[in-house]
């Protein structure tokens, strides 16, 4: 079950851009997003901030994926970050790639980083050794201070 339902991002986060059949595959998804940046579970301690900054970076992500393709983003087909030509007759329409960070293809809000970030939810280290592919593998961590650099919480 997704962390937030539709009642929240309306009510809540006053979202609008997302309609409500789209919502629950687009949720599901973000909650992937939002658990795979998290490496410190508990946070700055602070049980109830932590939920609810997790409730709210989900809606940043939801609102990423949808702005980005919806089902396409999810997939990693966002026309979006990909580029491309496209060609009618003798129309054609050219578009750059984006840089955007992304895991498994989905592309991730810069603002549900932040707020994650802000909670103590995760560190620099997630995304250097993500983009540098070492994530996992023989590496020193530096995001839970409680193992002391002994790799425990990678």
């Amino acid at each position: 079950m997704p962390i937030i339902d539709y009642k929240f991002y309306r009510e809540t986060i006053y979202g609008y851009q997302v309609p409500p059949e789209a919502f629950d595959t687009l949720a599901k998804a973000a909650d992937a997003v939002i658990e795979a940046l998290i490496t410190s579970p508990d946070g700055n301690g602070d049980r109830e901030f932590v939920e609810y900054t997790k409730k709210i970076a989900a809606a940043f992500e939801i609102e990423e994926l949808y702005s980005n393709g919806g089902i396409d983003a999810i997939a990693g087909l966002s026309p979006s970050l990909s580029g491309g030509t496209e060609k009618v007759g003798s129309y054609s329409v050219t578009r750059e790639k984006r840089q955007a960070l992304t895991i498994y293809g989905m592309p991730v809000s810069a603002t549900a980083r932040l707020l994650l970030r802000r909670a103590a939810l995760t560190g620099r280290s997630y995304r250097q050794e993500e983009l540098a592919g070492t994530r996992g593998r023989d590496t020193v961590c530096r995001c839970r201070p409680a193992c002391a650099g002994k790799g425990e919480g990678l």
